[in-house]
């Protein structure tokens, strides 16, 4: 299989596995409040991390400062500020806001790091985008509550949506102009976070927290949250933007919304929507049409292999 081929695919498991978080979260937030839980699943990533550090070629420490941490810290801002955006607006206006994603990095990457779109991308990004707007908006509306936050709130959320764009032109960058390994870029964002979130835990009450997280259930949710939704989709996200383009690596923000509300609907009873099917349908129809090209390439070339055998 070609690169570009299991990027796609590492982008499509790094969604799947974003997706769940919705799931863990609302387990956890029963116990621990939001930066609590940041702190620990940045703090567990970071264990972990250190055997895969130390195996890599060590980077000089001005180039880490230089190069990659102003990068990697735009992560971090994303974390922090969406919690206090949140505050001041509702997960449906969040969701939407988010789902500009694709286009706002589609916009800056041209300008930012020179990458083409082309026609077929930008057909691919707004028929996404619909979708998920269909997937958000189209059953808050039989509800009534849609919720549009405030403009405070929103404009929070939009600041962390262009801080999430700009890390993943950046690591782009960092990984194809300036060839960091991506375990070494994934790294320093991890340490970086856990070092941030430690610092701000300090000035927050914990009230019980010991007895809380050495509980078996509680472990066993905050090590999938520093495994699994942290080292592996980081790596594979990292990974995947070496060999596709930036606005292509931005699909999680479309495949996201549809696998968690799959999995709210399997593990959490929410009712499966004709609006949910529908929207999902032109995120599928928008995803498949701005990777056609890379899919297209690698059946081509698989048929051309077993003409030759």
């Amino acid at each position: 299989m070609s690169d570009n081929f299991l990027a796609i695919l590492a982008i499509i498991i790094t969604s799947i596995l974003w997706a769940s978080a919705g799931v863990v979260g609302k387990i956890l937030l029963r116990e621990l409040n939001p930066l609590e839980i940041s702190l620990l699943r940045s703090a567990i990533a970071s264990v972990i991390m250190i055997p895969f550090v130390i195996k890599q070629k060590s980077v000089p420490f001005r180039k880490i400062l230089t190069d990659i941490l102003p990068i990697t810290l735009l992560i971090v801002v994303n974390v922090i500020f969406y919690y206090i955006g949140l505050q001041w607006t509702t997960v449906n206006a969040s969701a939407v806001i988010y789902a500009a994603t694709p286009l706002i990095v589609a916009f800056l990457s041209s300008f930012v790091i020179k990458e083409h779109i082309t026609t077929r991308k930008v057909l691919g990004i707004f028929i996404g985008f619909f979708g998920v707007l269909g997937i958000i908006i189209l059953p808050a509306l039989g509800r009534g509550d849609i919720g549009f936050g405030t403009p405070k709130g929103n404009l929070i959320h939009l600041f962390t949506v262009l801080n999430w764009s700009l890390y993943i032109i950046g690591s782009r960058y960092l990984t194809t102009k300036k060839h960091y390994p991506p375990v070494t870029v994934t790294a320093i964002s991890i340490f970086a976070s856990t070092g941030v979130l430690a610092i701000i835990n300090l000035f927050i009450p914990h009230l019980g927290i010991i007895d809380i997280i050495i509980r078996p259930d509680m472990i066993l949710y905050l090590l999938y949250l520093g495994i699994f939704l942290t080292v592996i989709t980081q790596s594979l996200f990292l990974w995947a933007v070496q060999y596709v383009s930036s606005t292509t690596a931005s699909l999680t923000n479309y495949l996201q919304p549809v696998f968690a509300f799959f999995f709210a609907w399997m593990f959490l009873g929410e009712r499966m929507t004709a609006s949910f099917i529908f929207g999902s349908l032109l995120v599928l129809l928008g995803v498949g049409i701005m990777t056609s090209e890379t899919v297209g390439a690698h059946v081509r070339k698989a048929r051309s292999i077993r003409t030759n055998e």
